[in-house]
């Protein structure tokens, strides 16, 4: 809450607060009591916690590098920091000598979101403890010992999937890792863009995590759309397969968990006529000579969401895209979307500069739809 210092730290203490309440293992119920001081017994046998069978796993490992990496850091750093450092991050924000530590990046086979699971069950086990000030810290606790010592085993909650499936844990080739990215700085160099706008470092996880042995198995991998895939893909394919090659491995795509896609909602007939109705209206505005800076205004919305109408009819070759975007800007365009995918606009945006807008990346990418 802006200019009341006071009363943001009250909410985001009453945010923090649903966090936890959400990510519960234990009875929701006892835990509300509780927290108005009433006692209550350890079961309610009625909320959805106390009615599903929670499946555990042996976390202690898990649980002994965080610890540990806690150790490191002199207690110092709050949850992001330390999971930072756990994963091996490459941001600036992570010190140097932190950098040379035996620990850093021990768990980088590890997703981010479910280290801040597992370190919030910590704290809740009793393994960790977080201060309770404005920017909490990590700190270890009298149970911290016997785990680190390995005197204690650490019963942990299996991430599940809808439900219903427990995440494979699948540990990465971390030699092959360190060579993907090698490649991928070769291929930045070459192209003169930032590594990530190659492949993302997500990706390059993947890649020595289930070894794919062809381009088939290579389109499964998230971040290879099939403009990376004719562009990139034949270079990291090889470099994989001769890695295995030499290492006597096969691929493991068979061990990966899609997400489920999500089935989408089925709306209204009048919805999708509002839709239409509105892309149209600002489609008549702008043949009868308004700006889109005019529309937005006059209608209320983002400048961002007219452009995105205009691109709609550029898109159904109601409109020509050289009636948004100057002929001489189309080719720069044209590869910039051929070389990075149209999946995200920042990077292409980052790539082409200031000189390009939003509006014109998005028109050409409509009229390059409407070609195919």
């Amino acid at each position: 809450m802006e200019g009341n210092e006071e009363q943001t730290t009250i909410m985001l203490k009453k945010l923090d607060d649903m966090v936890k309440f959400a990510q519960l293992q234990t009875c929701r119920r006892q835990y509300l009591m509780q927290y108005f001081d009433e006692s209550f017994p350890d079961s309610c046998g009625s909320c959805d916690v106390c009615l599903s069978e929670i499946k555990k796993f042996d976390g202690t490992l898990i649980a002994q590098k965080a610890l540990s990496a806690v150790a490191r850091l002199k207690e110092s750093f709050g949850n992001t920091y330390v999971i930072d450092f756990l994963r091996g991050s490459k941001r600036e924000k992570i010190r140097e000598e932190h950098k040379q530590l035996k620990t850093y990046g021990v768990g980088a086979d590890i997703h981010r979101a479910d280290w801040f699971r597992y370190i919030r069950e910590l704290v809740t086990l009793g393994y960790l403890q977080a201060t309770d000030n404005e920017y909490p810290v990590l700190k270890l606790t009298e149970k911290s010992d016997a785990v680190l010592k390995g005197q204690q085993k650490v019963e942990l909650t299996a991430s599940q999937t809808m439900g219903e499936r427990e995440q494979v844990i699948v540990p990465f080739e971390a030699a092959l890792l360190n060579e993907l990215k090698l490649l991928r700085t070769d291929m930045a160099t070459n192209a003169n863009v930032p590594p990530y706008l190659i492949v993302s470092d997500a990706t390059l996880v993947e890649m020595a995590t289930y070894l794919p042995h062809s381009m088939d198995e290579l389109r499964l991998i998230p971040g290879f759309g099939d403009i990376k895939l004719v562009r990139y893909g034949r270079d990291f394919l090889g470099l994989v397969k001769k890695y295995c090659s030499n290492n006597g491995l096969e691929s493991r795509m068979k061990k990966r968990i899609d997400k489920p896609i999500r089935k989408t909602s089925s709306k209204p007939a009048t919805s999708k006529h509002r839709s239409s109705d509105t892309r149209t209206e600002s489609f008549k505005m702008y043949r009868s000579g308004k700006s889109v800076k005019d529309i937005a205004a006059e209608r209320g919305l983002a400048s961002t969401t007219i452009e995105s109408h205009l691109s709609y009819f550029v898109l159904t070759g109601e409109m020509d895209v050289l009636e948004i975007v100057k002929e001489e800007k189309i080719p720069a365009i044209k590869d910039a979307v051929e070389s990075y995918g149209f999946e995200k606009l920042s990077p292409l945006k980052e790539v082409l500069g200031e000189d390009y807008s939003y509006g014109e990346i998005k028109a050409v990418i409509s009229w390059m739809n409407k070609a195919v």
